[in-house]
């Protein structure tokens, strides 16, 4: 039987981490499952979804204070987890918006979703500067998944209208896997 943990690290940024961090997980006999790592200005933050039994894991916790130790990562969070299933009943759905940069945008987006029932799957957002003009800019690329009941053309419109009010530049269309 195969269990997980769930490991989030928020540390300045080395070369050196994620081969140190990935190379303990392999050490343990655990396996990565999921990860994601950016760059967030001079920081580097890794989000790692780890399975194996439960003696790989135990070996996994032991080996990760020794990283956290030889980097100086001052933030290192380790949460057991269930493992997960995926869940089918879901329809992966991508969204793409655009606008000139101002506070709101990802709230007024996660909210339209989250009163349908709608779970944002994953998200990313990046400021920039137009070319031509120069002016901030604001990009959001989200997943979503929608429960399969619900009725596209109408959430499409729906969301349609949003965009409109809000001045976003946006498509919702689903992901081809």
């Amino acid at each position: 039987m195969s269990h997980e943990l769930v490991i989030c690290v928020l540390s300045p940024q080395r070369e050196d981490l994620v081969p140190d961090l990935t190379r303990a997980i392999t050490e343990s006999g655990s396996s990565i499952r999921d990860c994601r790592m950016t760059l967030l200005g001079q920081h580097c933050a890794v989000l790692l979804r780890v399975a194996g039994p439960w003696h790989a894991l135990a070996k996994l916790d032991d080996l990760l204070p020794k990283v956290q130790q030889r980097h100086e990562i001052p933030h290192l969070i380790v949460e057991r987890s269930e493992e997960t299933e995926d869940n089918t009943t879901l329809v992966p759905y991508a969204v793409d918006a655009v606008c000139p940069d101002r506070p709101g945008v990802v709230a007024e987006l996660a909210g339209f979703f989250a009163a349908r029932a709608i779970g944002v799957l994953e998200l990313h957002t990046q400021g920039y500067r137009a070319h031509q003009t120069g002016a901030a800019m604001f990009s959001v690329q989200m997943s979503v998944g929608v429960p399969a009941e619900i009725h596209i053309p109408a959430l499409r419109e729906e969301f349609m209208d949003l965009c409109d009010r809000l001045n976003l530049d946006a498509v919702l269309e689903p992901i081809k896997t």
